[in-house]
């Protein structure tokens, strides 16, 4: 989804650093294009700081502070691909997702799908961002951790992780 401007409190703030793009993949035998968007929670959050936002009936407010860290994910992905593990764990009605924390402590959840009747094609959906607090380590997902190009190429071939 192309995410048009937020009107926040009189300010507008522009979201094409966010909006959907590829990823060329290669490592060892592996080639794949890794299309990525953006979901709601990587500039929104529930501390009503911005004004209330709506997306498919989802209320959440404007985040001044998830705004500003948004523009560092294209690259925390990139990083997070080349060379990056990831936790596979059962999210909501026990649905994968996948979790990875940067060295700067900010916490990466998606979800990653193969598209039907498309090989070498995986996309990636980045559900939320955040800074993780200290306190807040204890709630972050457990699960197996896996690198990155294993999970790749599980994916593309069609092999479950969990």
């Amino acid at each position: 989804m192309k995410w048009p401007a937020i009107n926040n409190q009189g300010r507008m703030y522009d979201l094409e650093h966010i909006w959907p793009h590829a990823i060329d993949f290669f490592h060892n035998d592996i080639a794949a294009v890794i299309r990525v968007t953006y979901g709601f929670h990587v500039y929104t959050d529930e501390k009503e700081d911005g004004d209330e936002l709506i997306h498919r009936y989802e209320r959440r407010y404007f985040s001044p502070q998830r705004y500003e860290l948004s523009f560092q994910l294209p690259s925390y992905i990139e990083t997070m691909i080349n060379n990056g593990n990831v936790t596979v764990y059962r999210a909501y009605k026990g649905h994968e997702q996948l979790f990875h924390m940067t060295t700067l402590d900010y916490a990466l959840f998606f979800t990653l799908r193969k598209p039907q009747n498309e090989d070498s094609v995986l996309k990636l959906h980045l559900i939320s961002a955040y800074e993780v607090e200290s306190w807040g380590r204890s709630t972050l997902p457990r699960g197996k951790n896996y690198r990155w190009s294993f999970v790749l190429y599980s994916k593309l071939t069609g092999k479950k992780l969990t």
